[in-house]
């Protein structure tokens, strides 16, 4: 959006300047898809790093707020855009991933706390042979005690263990 219309000093005008030519750099790249990825990430990073913290400075010289916020809903999105198509040129597709909550809050109906349950999936996976993952960092990460943790892996038959070993690697191993 424009710069309101005011007697403004020569930062706020520079400042203005500086935000509309990242902006419109990054809008060129994305339209055009001109860019490779490195082009692309640094636009991403150039809006994000540089933009957002002139637009805190505007702010606190007065610029009023509804022309900052008009501008970080127009430059946030782009800055996401421009990081997806960098993740694109680099074969990397990110537009149909989907986050699954890992634990779901059930109200019982009951008196108390609601019960809580974790994606079973999830947990398979974290608790798998070949990673390294506490159950306290695990129910930390998932905002859990761990031992709620503890009996929802029991329930869902769920053991902590390691690859099993033959004599003759634990021989090699050491």
């Amino acid at each position: 959006p424009p710069l309101p219309h005011a007697p403004w000093p020569p930062n706020v005008v520079l400042a203005y300047q500086r935000i509309k030519g990242a902006f419109d750099y990054g809008l060129t790249l994305f339209e055009h898809e001109t860019g490779n990825e490195h082009q692309l990430t640094a636009a991403s990073e150039g809006l994000v790093n540089d933009v957002v913290p002139l637009l805190d400075q505007l702010e606190l010289d007065g610029v009023p707020r509804a022309f900052t916020e008009a501008c970080a809903n127009v430059i946030g999105p782009l800055a996401c855009e421009l990081k997806l198509a960098a993740l694109a040129a680099q074969g990397i597709d990110r537009r149909n991933v989907v986050f699954v909550d890992p634990v779901e809050e059930i109200h019982t109906g009951k008196r108390g706390r609601p019960e809580k349950r974790v994606n079973v999936d999830l947990m398979k996976e974290a608790f798998a042979s070949d990673r390294n993952i506490s159950k306290k960092a695990f129910a930390a990460s998932l905002g859990i005690h761990r031992t709620v943790l503890a009996k929802k892996m029991k329930a869902a038959g769920i053991k902590k263990k390691y690859d099993p070993m033959t004599d003759e690697d634990l021989d090699a191993f050491v």
